[in-house]
């Protein structure tokens, strides 16, 4: 890569896909070590994907590393927005780095909000990681989405090494600096979202005693109960299970929480999930863990589907979860399906319908 770039992208075409990706990466970063112009050329010819769209980005900041201002200009002068935006990414993280008030300010001047958001979360991070205290008082000091881009990304940054400290910091700011009203609610979301996942992938008892403090309104707590759920009960289902059964119906909380922990329990021991499900009391939480139970079943087993579609509280629900089944097991055993239909506790309207299917 550093000698001859161009003949060694030629020999990883021999190379199967996974490994393509991985000689490819590495020989465009050894080759912007030594001629970032060269290699700046060429992956900005690459057919554009997430892989090249990250190659621009990787050169982007090794050649800032060396010509902070060769880097930037070579952004600039992109003429497709997405290339811009990861090569902007790239080289004015670095800057961030030497000096991000200087880094911060060039971020406010791009004029396309896509790339100014792109530029702004990028130097977030970076200045977040050497001051937290300034980079905040500098989002802050923003106004409307700039400020929530920048927010949320010093935020993220800090969840990422320590999320309790994340999560003080932005009860810090949440009365005072962001506004929890319909305008701003997503902000709110985003940032708890992020927090909750990252602190319950540690700590999810610490994790699900700060969700319990966070405001019930514009989904702002359910958005964190669901990160939590999923997370802790990839770990400990049971330990989940109890805590989501525990939770506020208000904004159906624990309706979205069962249902997290339901998903992620079958997945690791579907007969443990369902001897749990078989004891919640009747209600939407059941409804939605016996929901999650025959979506996940529907294709392997239709006539349990069809029987625990049936034991659903919820008139509505149950009705999409047969209708569901049915559809499904009409292709494999339509005999059946027909049997089980007219032996069914439905209504003779629901009955007509389902003998349509």
């Amino acid at each position: 890569g550093r000698k001859n770039p161009r003949a060694a992208l030629a020999w990883t075409e021999t190379l199967v896909p996974s490994e393509q990706s991985r000689a490819m990466e590495r020989i465009i970063h050894e080759w912007a070590h030594t001629d970032p112009v060269g290699a700046a050329g060429y992956v900005a010819q690459i057919p554009k994907s997430r892989r090249s769209l990250g190659l621009v980005h990787a050169t982007g900041h090794i050649w800032a590393e060396q010509d902070q201002s060769a880097a930037i200009d070579w952004a600039m002068s992109l003429q497709d927005a997405n290339l811009r935006q990861s090569a902007l990414r790239g080289s004015v993280g670095v800057w961030a780095r030497t000096d991000p008030g200087s880094a911060s300010a060039f971020a406010l001047e791009v004029k396309d909000p896509y790339e100014r958001h792109a530029v702004i979360e990028s130097v977030a991070r970076r200045w977040a990681r050497q001051d937290t205290v300034e980079s905040l008082e500098w989002a802050l000091g923003m106004q409307g989405e700039d400020r929530n881009r920048a927010t949320r990304s010093i935020i993220e940054e800090i969840a990422d090494h320590d999320p309790k400290h994340a999560a003080s910091v932005y009860k810090d700011i949440l009365s005072s600096s962001l506004s929890s009203d319909g305008s701003e609610a997503r902000i709110h979301r985003d940032i708890v979202r992020e927090v909750a996942e990252r602190w319950a992938s540690t700590n999810p008892n610490e994790a699900a005693a700060w969700v319990d403090d966070l405001p019930d309104s514009q989904h702002i707590k359910r958005e964190a109960v669901q990160r939590v759920a999923d997370r802790w009960a990839s770990s400990s289902p049971e330990a989940a299970s109890a805590w989501a059964l525990e939770l506020p119906e208000a904004d159906h909380i624990q309706r979205h929480a069962v249902e997290r922990v339901t998903d992620r329990w079958l997945r690791s021991d579907s007969m443990a999930a369902s001897e749990w499900i078989t004891q919640i009391p009747e209600g939407d939480a059941r409804d939605a863990a016996a929901g999650e139970l025959v979506r996940y079943i529907a294709d392997s087993d239709q006539p349990s589907a069809f029987s625990w579609a049936t034991s659903v509280s919820n008139e509505g629900y149950r009705a999409d979860l047969m209708r569901d089944v049915l559809r499904r097991w009409q292709r494999t055993d339509p005999v059946a399906a027909r049997a089980a239909v007219e032996t069914a506790d439905v209504t003779a309207q629901q009955r007509e319908q389902f003998q349509r299917i």
